[in-house]
């Protein structure tokens, strides 16, 4: 007998599991403070606003000073995870059931951040609209993009390339 169960798309899953981890507190990166406060130790206060208006590149920033914030910011959101990831592994036994979920998101939530950082270093536009609760399907496709490259997934680099 053929069964009434609905086949799901293959990226549901990992499309609501991302935007579960898009809609926790702190995720979202603001683009205009990100860069403004990225750049504040390297660059005028005139390259900073161009650099906001338009984009890193188009403001005249030297590709060292972006390799290096973009290096500190991975450093940072990489330790950040790591500590909370120890934390939260500190209970040890059948105790770590119940942290594995919260510690998949907080995880997946980092990743996010870095993303949009990188992004908006390397003179991406905002990828989340304020504005909106959700997230729309191209953001989605960037982020999946942004986060299968941080897997090393090779298709993925060349989807980045391709967007690009």
């Amino acid at each position: 007998m053929p069964s009434t169960q609905e086949i799901e798309q293959p990226g549901s899953k990992f499309s609501q599991v991302l935007e579960v981890a898009a809609r926790l507190p702190g995720v979202r990166i603001n683009r205009a403070t990100y860069l403004r406060a990225a750049l504040k130790r390297h660059c005028t206060e005139e390259q900073i606003e161009r650099a906001i208006a338009g984009s890193p590149a188009a403001a005249g920033i030297p590709l060292q000073i972006i390799t290096d914030v973009a290096n500190t910011s991975i450093a940072y959101e990489t330790s950040k995870a790591t500590g909370l990831s120890a934390v939260a592994g500190i209970p040890g036994g059948f105790a770590m059931i119940g942290t594995v979920p919260g510690d998949m998101a907080q995880y997946l939530g980092h990743m996010l951040r870095i993303a949009q950082k990188l992004a908006y270093i390397y003179s991406w536009p905002d990828l989340f609209d304020d504005s909106a609760d959700g997230m729309d399907s191209a953001t989605e496709s960037m982020l999946t993009l942004f986060i299968g490259v941080m897997f090393g997934v090779n298709a993925a680099q060349a989807g980045v390339a391709q967007v690009s």
